[in-house]
């Protein structure tokens, strides 16, 4: 039975699959597993990035910033479990470093915090707080973030309150889809209804 023109392009898809396969294994070289690889280039400045990067190819390049005390981001690549909200300051704004200490609650990080200094790029260490640039202008401050989500939250709450019925409505169905409600599997009246019982539900609480 002759092929169809589907078959005998698939068949030239896979065969053309196969060769590079081949041809990239010739390449290779022979420590190909991770263990041969590490052991390999265990004197590479740069190794353990590698490791990083082999384990999970799609992390973020630029690794967070962690205090002594947290879990690493080994052990909490996404950081579900840190202590500390950090946030950098650019302090060449006129009394943005009063605001941010005297107003907002941030405390400095100090390098000795760190649990890898090296992970500050640019780092300007003439001061005991971690800043970077190369005047220093730009200091690392942390705040617990237990404080910062109930702070968020809060925040959040006051500016639902403060929008308009159609314009919290509206945020409500968008927060009713991230949440898994579907348009297509719960259809949009679902969604509407939810929004609407929030909305009236809020209502009575103001």
């Amino acid at each position: 039975m002759a092929k169809s023109p589907q078959e005998i392009e698939k068949a030239k898809l896979d065969k053309a699959a196969k060769d590079r396969e081949r041809r990239t294994q010739k390449r290779a070289t022979p420590a190909s597993t991770p263990t041969m690889m590490r052991e390999a280039f265990k004197d590479l400045d740069a190794i353990d990035i590698l490791d990083r990067r082999l384990t999970n190819p799609e992390a973020d390049l630029v690794l967070p910033i962690r205090l002594k005390g947290e879990p690493s981001h080994v052990d909490d690549p996404h950081g579900h479990h840190r202590t500390w909200y950090l946030r950098w300051f650019n302090t060449s704004i006129p009394n943005r470093f009063h605001t941010v200490t005297a107003s907002l609650g941030y405390t400095p990080v100090k390098w000795d915090e760190l649990q890898d200094r090296e992970i500050v790029s640019n780092a300007f260490t003439s001061s005991e707080q971690v800043r970077r640039g190369d005047r220093g202008t730009e200091v690392l401050c942390k705040m617990p973030m237990t404080y910062y989500t109930a702070i968020k939250a809060k925040q959040r709450g006051k500016h639902d309150r403060a929008m308009t019925p159609k314009a919290l409505r509206a945020a409500i169905e968008r927060e009713a889809a991230k949440a898994g409600l579907d348009p297509d599997d719960h259809g949009q009246a679902t969604i509407k209804e939810y929004a609407a019982t929030a909305v009236s539900s809020l209502d009575e609480q103001t």
